[in-house]
């Protein structure tokens, strides 16, 4: 009998078309042989689609899961309400077991500002940065240039795919960026010092709460084409940026950044896969940018791509999630 997997795309947040395409894509290649795999939508107005029924209340939802034997949840969300440990917990309530990182992993992971302070203390190096909130944005040019100084980049602490992220190298730029944030009510905001660099990413795959095996994959270079950093745009269109993989720079930095990844993974208590982001300035250490506990899965994404390089194509790659989310549930018994 085949394993039946709900894969859930969409939700409320700004990343809702990446996540139906992650959606998508897992769908199109967990193994049929195995898998029977069935769409959940998560619809902007917060209600459930699963299949081809009509639209109803999460707990609905989860009672329809439950009663056709699902045995996997495959998340394929994106941004607040789906990486930030939300999801996670209803489906702990509800006892479906799901591809990822459970509840403490997704919120620290999901949170800048959090992921910084965790990690540093674990031994990452971080950039020299601030946490702002309930600070008037000329006040807090004041602040920045007068602690970190220019260019910095600012970023809104739980967002994703790089929205919202802005490099201000002058006042004016920095003001703009920062009540972009600010002006918000309850506006928070993560400005780093810029450390201009090469930019490496590498996954981790494996269970770090069930203490299980972690496997880093090969490290990804990352060059964005006629821009200054990694944004959104770099991500999603092919011709902004170049991604190589196995990443052409010197073995120590593979191995500081490969032995980071994997710290990062740990100290979180990461399960199934994360991705973990560096800046690699011309000397000293590696610099932290953040982890990602629910990376894309797309055509254009990151992880796929370092699994095939390390000889694990996409369909053994989504098998591999689905079994750890399997054994993660029964170690958890």
């Amino acid at each position: 009998m085949k394993t039946r997997v709900a894969v859930i795309g969409g939700g409320v947040s700004a990343e809702r078309t990446v996540s139906l395409d992650t959606a998508r894509a897992v769908r199109d290649h967990l193994p049929r042989d195995e898998f029977e795999a069935r769409a959940v939508e998560i619809l902007p107005d917060g209600t459930w689609r699963v299949g081809d029924a009509r639209p109803e209340a999460p707990e609905r939802a989860i009672l329809r899961l439950k009663s056709a034997r699902t045995a996997v949840v495959f998340i394929g969300l994106h941004g607040s309400l789906g990486e930030d440990g939300t999801i996670q917990g209803f489906l702990d309530v509800a006892g479906l077991p799901y591809v990822g990182s459970g509840v403490c992993a997704s919120a620290i992971g999901m949170d800048k500002a959090r992921a910084r302070e965790v990690l540093s203390s674990h031994g990452l190096r971080v950039a020299p940065g601030l946490e702002l909130s309930g600070i008037p944005p000329t006040e807090a040019v004041a602040l920045v240039k007068r602690q970190i100084g220019l260019p910095a980049v600012v970023k809104d602490p739980c967002g994703g795919s790089s929205i919202g992220v802005r490099l201000a190298g002058s006042d004016s730029a920095l003001r703009r960026a920062l009540r972009e944030h600010l002006g918000r009510p309850g506006g928070r905001v993560v400005v780093e010092k810029f450390i201009r660099g090469r930019e490496l990413s590498v996954p981790v795959i494996g269970n770090a709460s069930r203490g299980g095996d972690l496997e880093a994959l090969h490290p990804i270079l990352i060059r964005p084409l006629g821009r200054d950093f990694f944004d959104f745009r770099s991500k999603y269109d092919p011709d902004c940026v170049e991604e190589l993989c196995p990443a052409p720079v010197d073995p120590e930095v593979i191995r500081r950044v490969t032995e980071g990844a994997l710290v990062a993974h740990l100290a979180l208590r990461c399960d199934g896969i994360s991705r973990t982001d560096f800046i690699v300035p011309q000397r000293g250490p590696p610099v932290f940018l953040e982890i990602n506990t629910l990376p894309g899965l797309t055509a254009a994404s990151l992880c796929p791509k370092a699994a095939a390089a390390a000889g694990l194509p996409f369909p053994e790659l989504l098998r591999k999630l689905v079994r750890l989310a399997l054994e993660k549930s029964e170690g958890g018994r």
